[in-house]
């Protein structure tokens, strides 16, 4: 009886941190810009979540500003400036500088409401031309927990002058204040797989007692 109780529980411990999983995190309308000169009208791209497991986020849906300029500007001395960002959200922060495929995003990154990615015509805070452009993601539950996810965004800066970009995907950790990496769906923890290999040796222990018996 006693080995019984300890497989359930163990059983039970395994299914909840199996269960973690990341929430894709989707556009509707536009996500894309394409900017030659001038001033650009501000891009919303409006985001959700595609679930809420056990109702744990306050909110379900956000938006990104994406904003480009290159009237001269008196304090920066910018002749060039855009910047992704977030809009009217207290709930979500994103990461200061952009990240690469397979970058952990956790409490160590430094997050801030926007994120510049061109001055100048060049690329800032570590974009690149192309897909691989993540921005970590902090995302406040309804007891203001961090959860950690990523946006995923293709940036281009072309010779001529124009300025391309783009939302393609994002995720965010349903596990409070754990790490999560860019472009990949949380894996379970290594207490979870030492859990699930402890809960399966102790069934078959007991099959194995069954049979002797």
């Amino acid at each position: 009886m006693k080995t019984t109780k300890t497989i359930l529980l163990l059983c039970s411990f395994t299914f909840i941190s199996f269960n973690m999983k990341a929430v894709n995190i989707q556009a509707s309308g536009p996500v894309s810009v394409n900017w030659s000169s001038g001033e650009f009208t501000p891009l919303n791209v409006n985001l959700s979540l595609q679930s809420n497991p056990g109702n744990i986020f306050n909110i379900t849906t956000f938006s990104l500003q994406f904003f480009v300029d290159d009237r001269a500007f008196a304090i920066q001395e910018l002749t060039a400036f855009g910047q992704i960002s977030v809009f009217n959200n207290v709930s979500v922060a994103l990461s200061s500088s952009y990240l690469r495929s397979n970058s952990e995003v956790s409490e160590v990154l430094i997050f801030d409401t926007a994120t510049d990615f061109i001055s100048e015509s060049n690329l800032q805070n570590d974009a690149v031309d192309g897909t691989d452009n993540y921005l970590g993601i902090s995302f406040l539950d309804i007891n203001d927990r961090p959860h950690y996810g990523w946006l995923q965004f293709e940036l281009n800066s072309y010779s001529d002058g124009t300025v391309a970009s783009r939302f393609i995907s994002g995720q965010v950790n349903d596990a409070p204040e754990t790490a999560s990496t860019t472009g990949t769906v949380p894996e379970p923890t290594s207490i979870a797989l030492l859990l699930a290999t402890a809960a399966g040796g102790l069934l078959m222990l007991r099959s194995h007692r069954k049979r002797k018996g």
